[in-house]
């Protein structure tokens, strides 16, 4: 229950509002009444005011159009309830005022011709009120009134644009291999062009020679490590590839050896070649 009390310096903005019922409502009162059922099935307040308001109207007499009146502080001249969905609503071809828009939303907007963007800051009321008040025009700014509270809530409207950014957190690869290049040669002499398939091929016989260089530690263990490190060498019996060809290199190698130990009556021990 509210004390008895004058609304003072509030009641121009009051009868402002009370006389604009049809603006606020949009020329139909029943709205208002269709509002409060659907309040009071989320809200207890509300719910037992509508209760009540059914009882009287099955016991005594329904309620009239208008019996519920309309209140919004600061009051618009023209302006639309804000429970209603055409309070938010700008209507279509509208431009946008660039003073009213955030800097970083007047890029967007500009290059969307007839975007809808409405300042909810220029539309959300302070208070809204639903009064159950039959027969009420106005009131007088020094007469005592009574009244009682059957719900209140506050509520947040949501801005339709919103700048907005995701963060998150991301280490950076910490070992990174040297810059390399692989340089591939064509695979057949006086070849016209490249084809997809022998680039390919290239790329998976890079990838097998990087493994074969590859030791384990567990191959060090059986006699590896005497012969390391060891080179991989390229041998092929055509001219159509650069290669170094070993058993060719072997022979030369054993035919020099062989001719200066004649020579020279020298015996060599060969090692490990």
């Amino acid at each position: 229950m509210l004390p008895r009390s004058a609304i003072g310096p509030y009641a121009t903005e009051c009868n402002a509002s009370l006389a604009e019922q049809d603006a606020l409502t949009v020329g139909d009162a029943w709205r208002v009444n269709g509002w409060l059922t659907q309040v009071a099935r989320v809200r207890e307040g509300a719910d037992r005011f509508a209760a009540t308001l059914s009882a009287h109207e099955a016991l005594c007499a329904p309620l009239a159009a208008g019996d519920l009146k309309l209140v919004q502080f600061p009051h618009r001249p023209g302006e639309v309830w804000a429970a209603l969905p055409e309070a938010w609503r700008e209507d279509e071809g509208t431009p946008f005022d660039p003073k009213q828009v955030p800097e970083e939303l007047r890029d967007y907007l500009a290059a969307r011709p007839g975007a809808p963007y409405r300042d909810i800051q220029r539309v959300v009321p302070d208070v809204a009120i639903a009064l159950h008040a039959p027969g009420l025009q106005a009131l007088e700014a020094e007469r005592n009134i009574a009244a009682f509270v059957c719900d209140d809530w506050p509520e947040f409207i949501p801005d339709p644009f919103q700048t907005a950014a995701i963060g998150f957190h991301y280490d950076a690869p910490g070992a990174r291999p040297p810059q390399t290049i692989l340089l591939a040669l064509p695979p057949r002499l006086n070849q016209a062009a490249w084809s997809f398939d022998d680039a390919v091929d290239v790329i998976h016989e890079a990838f097998d020679l990087a493994k074969l260089r590859g030791v384990r530690p567990r191959d060090l263990g059986g006699g590896l490590g005497a012969i390391l490190p060891g080179n991989f060498l390229p041998h092929t019996y055509t001219d159509d590839l650069p290669s170094v060809r070993v058993l060719e290199m072997l022979r030369e190698a054993r035919k020099n050896i062989a001719q200066v130990a004649t020579d020279a009556k020298l015996v060599y021990a060969l090692g490990k070649i």
